[in-house]
């Protein structure tokens, strides 16, 4: 697994899922994932250069951290039914999206790791 690819990938799935909603809906608060997705994205590029990929992609797990926990805000609103069905599909979209991220990311960290120790050999 390419995780600066996978980092570009999320931030363009974020970016166009906004653009999508904003068509379909012409609100502005459509453009939402757009602050998740654009940060990303920009990360994505960094991480493409082998010396800022774990810094890179550290931010970049921030941010969609932030698109889990806004997802996670809007629940009360989208079990009540406050939240319009199409705003609803939006949030729970970008939810998933920047989980899957924070899992695929927190995992590729631990392999890393997981790698460096075995490379290194045992300690003394």
């Amino acid at each position: 697994m390419n995780i600066s690819k996978l980092t570009l990938g999320t931030g363009v799935a974020l970016t166009a899922l906004a653009l999508i909603f904003f068509g379909l809906t012409r609100s502005t608060t459509a453009l939402i994932p757009v602050g998740i997705g654009l940060p990303i994205l920009l990360c994505g590029l960094a991480a493409l250069k082998d010396n800022l990929r774990k810094h890179a992609v550290h931010a970049a797990l921030v941010f969609a951290l932030l698109g889990v926990l806004a997802t996670l805000g809007m629940i009360p609103r989208i079990v009540s039914g406050k939240a319009p069905t199409l705003a609803a599909t939006e949030i729970i979209l970008m939810g998933v999206i920047s989980a899957a991220f924070v899992a695929v990311g927190v995992k590729s960290f631990i392999n890393a790791r997981k790698a460096r120790e075995a490379e290194a050999g045992p300690q003394a």
